[in-house]
């Protein structure tokens, strides 16, 4: 019975309605500011336009044309151009919404980036091989397929840490395939990143705020690793075993909070404890009060200051004011 009731909930909350393209203003920056002018500065007004290839992936960019459409039906290429051009993998948390990201891609347009916004369902995250590493192979072939995105930058939330380990292992798999891909990776920057053992907490909030449901979902989650091992969980420990191998060696910044009880610091601190010891550069934000993907929203100024000053470390945008990480 709690088996069949958790299905019923994963089940329903599972199913997205998808629109075919959008558009609407955002602002565009001028370089060459300190990470508070950035965060002040009026922008000229341009359009965005947006691309939305399934369920799973959507693409925005700021550019002239009012839309970017596939060159054939069916493939991940875009007519863009061979001008290079940043792009950000926006990693989505379970169950967010399209006004929670928006604010996420309209910060990187306005910095002249274009934004790949990836998504899964709780029914992508408990199927693996049918779900999240589907969408792992088309991320991939969106890589393959317009090149002129270079570098590229990660930027992922939550369970977003699990989906892109999954790429990891696929690139693993075929690194003479791969490896040109993995040259345009420039750095990553993870918001509340839940690990293998806070996927069962952490889902069973995304799904529902009814306490009771809560502990339901866990329990079923608890025994759904314990008894899915071949068709699940060995899948999670192969992707966590390529984030805390920091497989694509590039930079990263952790935005943490003491008051995150899904995406823990001590759970953190094994992943990016591990990265230094390989001697890659690392930068923790830790917040006090923000609940879990929500330093954002609680503390706006601070969480922008930070992102900024890893994008200029990482010479993405120019600025002649740089500080230390807290």
């Amino acid at each position: 019975m709690l088996v069949r009731q958790c299905s019923r909930v994963l089940a329903s909350t599972a199913c997205h309605a998808a629109a075919s393209c959008s558009s609407s203003l955002v602002v565009r920056p001028v370089l060459g500011l300190s990470p508070s002018q950035l965060g002040t500065q009026l922008f000229l007004l341009r359009h965005f336009a947006s691309h939305r290839f399934n369920r799973n992936l959507e693409f925005f960019s700021v550019d002239d044309k009012p839309s970017h459409k596939p060159t054939e039906k069916g493939s991940m290429q875009l007519s863009l151009g061979t001008s290079s051009r940043p792009l950000t993998l926006l990693f989505s948390w379970l169950m967010s919404k399209d006004s929670h990201l928006k604010k996420f891609v309209k910060f990187y347009t306005e910095l002249g980036f274009d934004v790949l916004k990836i998504r899964i369902s709780p029914f992508d995250l408990i199927r693996p091989t049918k779900g999240s590493q589907v969408v792992m192979d088309q991320m991939l072939e969106f890589l393959e397929e317009n090149q002129c995105h270079s570098p590229v930058l990660i930027h992922g939330f939550s369970v977003g840490a699990y989906v892109f380990g999954e790429s990891m292992v696929k690139m693993e798999n075929n690194l003479k395939r791969y490896s040109p891909l993995m040259d345009r990776f420039v750095g990553q920057i993870w918001d509340s990143p839940v690990d293998l053992e806070g996927i069962p907490n952490g889902v069973a909030k995304a799904v529902t705020k009814n306490r009771l449901l809560q502990a339901s979902i866990e329990s079923y989650l608890d025994w759904f690793l314990r008894t899915q091992y071949d068709n699940a969980t060995v899948h999670y420990i192969r992707s966590k075993e390529k984030f805390h191998q920091c497989y694509i060696k590039r930079p990263g910044l952790f935005l943490l909070s003491k008051a995150d009880p899904v995406a823990t610091i001590p759970m953190n601190a094994a992943v990016y404890e591990n990265w230094e010891k390989m001697d890659i550069p690392v930068f923790v934000k830790i917040f006090e009060k923000s609940p879990h993907v929500s330093h954002y929203y609680r503390y706006k100024e601070a969480y922008v200051e930070e992102v900024l000053t890893f994008l200029q470390r990482l010479h993405l945008i120019e600025g002649s004011k740089k500080r230390q990480v807290a």
